[in-house]
């Protein structure tokens, strides 16, 4: 999906973001178009990688005033996140980190307007879904890189897909990929 975002224009990149993976069932109607245009959001992104080129949220921090935070396991992926980017990348593994804990240190609001995240393998990004407060804080949407085309971990997408609609988020698109 990341190099496929990144070749779209604008006003492209936030409509594909406004059509991910999940969303509160109670925002359906009005959440596909929520984000389009939204301007001072709030992302949380686990897997921050890199800061700008295959980076789902440099877009929405450097165009439309996004604050939030990100969560990267490598040291040197950190250090060039935060050198290039306003808003903090942690450098923390994201199987062990404490969400909670730092979400309430930090003042992560309850409405999270979106949540990405992409660990590899895919069955540390569902390891890592288990681990986020879903009862304490709502995510308007979400993107799960669930991998299911490399039929490595061929439960992911269906277990991941349980897992949130357990907490009234519903599917809104399956799958977004370059083919």
């Amino acid at each position: 999906m990341a190099n496929y975002f990144n070749t779209l224009s604008l006003g492209q990149k936030l409509d594909q973001l406004s059509k991910c993976r999940f969303m509160e069932t109670s925002e359906f109607e009005d959440g596909v178009n929520a984000l389009k245009e939204k301007r001072n959001g709030f992302y949380v992104e686990i897997g921050a990688y890199d800061s700008k080129i295959m980076s789902n949220t440099y877009l929405l921090e450097t165009e439309y005033g996004w604050s939030g935070m990100a969560l990267e396991i490598d040291p040197a992926r950190s250090n060039e996140y935060n050198s290039n980017r306003s808003n903090k990348c942690v450098t923390a593994d994201a199987t062990t980190f404490n969400y909670l804990d730092y979400f309430i240190e930090n003042n992560v609001p309850e409405r999270v307007d979106y949540l990405q995240i992409d660990i590899d393998p895919a069955n540390t990004s569902y390891n890592v879904l288990l681990s986020i407060p879903f009862w304490k804080n709502k995510f308007r949407v979400i993107t799960f890189e669930h991998d299911f085309y490399t039929r490595e971990f061929d439960d992911i997408r269906e277990k991941s897909r349980k897992y949130l609609k357990s907490f009234g988020y519903e599917l809104v698109v399956s799958n977004i990929s370059p083919n």
